[in-house]
């Protein structure tokens, strides 16, 4: 159980992390 919580923890995180990564890339990509 708490191992289950860990991998969605770091699964959240890592998405979290590569959102704003994402939008920079999108933001210099379209200017």
């Amino acid at each position: 159980m708490k191992k289950a919580v860990h991998i969605t923890r770091e699964a959240a995180f890592k998405s979290l992390a590569s959102l704003p990564v994402y939008q920079f890339i999108e933001h210099f990509a379209k200017g």
